[in-house]
């Protein structure tokens, strides 16, 4: 049988004028498991300023990303 899988990337933006602050952002992903995907990111870069959820996030959880919760 053919099995279909969703490509999910995790992106760093770290612009090269520092004080603009660095963006994570993620593609693929449905639900709270895009959080759970970066949240090691976001606490080794430290604090973060602003969190902007996508409509993406509020798209029921495929099979996979309920393996990363």
């Amino acid at each position: 049988p053919y099995r279909r899988f969703s490509v999910k990337t995790i992106k760093i933006n770290v612009p090269l004028d520092h004080q603009k602050g660095v963006t994570v952002e993620t593609e693929g992903f449905s639900g709270p498991a895009c959080q759970a995907a970066t949240k090691a990111i976001e606490d080794a870069l430290g604090t973060t300023s602003h969190d902007e959820t996508t409509e993406e996030f509020m798209k029921p959880l495929d099979q996979e990303d309920h393996q990363l919760q």
